[in-house]
């Protein structure tokens, strides 16, 4: 990798990380959402972290990417929605809880 790449990867490497510690230390119950979407702060860094490696995406990773679509469209499409809630459990009370404001 030429070195004018690689200052952009490392530069691109730094900022996800450091993008991604805050989120990755936020607590939050997250129990009335559907996925991590928090990610969506630092994903864009990650993804460019690809483009300027320039490697070819292998099988597996192709896969994997259209199989997180594929869990994310179901998410989005089927959370919280009526005629849905055969994938979901929704025994739980959000009153037995103690979330303090």
């Amino acid at each position: 990798m030429p070195l004018k790449q690689r200052r952009a990867f490392a530069g691109l490497a730094v900022t996800a990380a450091l993008v991604a510690l805050p989120n990755l230390l936020y607590h939050n119950t997250g129990w009335v959402q559907f996925g991590y979407r928090f990610s969506n702060d630092f994903i864009v860094f990650l993804l460019s972290m690809l483009a300027v490696g320039r490697r070819p995406l292998k099988t597996t990773f192709v896969v994997l990417a259209a199989w997180s679509i594929f869990v994310n469209a179901f998410g989005a499409l089927s959370f919280q929605r009526p005629g849905w809630e055969k994938y979901y459990r929704y025994d739980v009370r959000p009153n037995v809880y103690f979330e303090p404001d």
